[in-house]
């Protein structure tokens, strides 16, 4: 089975944060648990500070990221200035082909570009056994697991979504206790906090500082999860 693109998903359930390029934006009306999760992003990075990240290195990137031509480029130096030198596991375009299906019908397989995750040895034996593929999405020895980061690179080669403002799909909700049936169109839309690849390399500073608070972030909960699980011996 071909692998789907990183970022297949299901086109009723809206982003509502969204971390563009080197850019943080947070969408009108998102839950408040959102507020918290900026607020962690915004948080000062040292190795970020305008003396340690200097106006040569934003150049650099611009220069690598412009010349690139393809998306294994872009995952070269310009994708790895963005990373930077965060302690979290990580993992490079690896397919997803042991994670569970959690409908009636087959899983597409995925293979994300970017992803993180815990390393196997977290999760006691006892657990992976009961739990498997529901956590382990990889048969790779050693892959990440229970993953909760990914990013989706995209080349100059990739086209770029139409945004036609016309709606193809319809789905539909009956909630049986009020006897209330809805019909929702859906269309691609762009976010309104979109941006492109800043021109300053304080925008750029913001941006990343943002994408590596994240990566904590998302390993801070990932392993709450994990130590929750083995207190509570599931």
């Amino acid at each position: 089975m071909a692998p789907a693109p990183p970022w297949s998903h299901d086109a009723s359930m809206p982003s509502r944060s969204t971390i563009s390029s080197v850019g943080a934006a947070s969408a009108p009306n998102s839950p408040s648990p959102a507020e918290a999760i900026l607020e962690r992003l915004q948080q000062h990075r040292s190795s970020l500070s305008p003396d340690s990240f200097a106006e040569k290195v934003f150049k650099a990137f611009v220069r690598s990221n412009n010349t690139a031509s393809a998306e294994g480029e872009v995952m070269g130096t310009p994708f790895l200035t963005i990373v930077g030198h965060v302690n979290v596991r990580c993992k490079q375009d690896l397919a997803f082909d042991k994670l569970a299906t959690l409908t009636d019908g087959p899983l597409v397989i995925t293979r994300p570009d970017f992803y993180d995750g815990a390393h196997p040895q977290q999760i006691q034996e006892r657990l992976q056994e009961e739990l498997d593929s529901y956590v382990i999405a990889s048969r790779r020895v050693y892959a990440p697991v229970v993953p909760n980061f990914f990013v989706g690179v995209k080349g100059p080669e990739d086209s770029s979504p139409i945004y036609d403002q016309k709606a193809y799909t319809i789905t539909s909700t009956y909630h049986s206790c009020a006897g209330l049936l809805r019909l929702l169109t859906i269309h691609l839309a762009p976010s309104p906090d979109d941006e492109r690849i800043p021109g300053s390399a304080k925008d750029f500073r913001d941006g990343v500082r943002a994408f590596r608070n994240a990566r904590e972030w998302a390993r801070e909960q990932r392993d709450a999860f994990i130590a929750a699980a083995s207190l509570r011996g599931l």
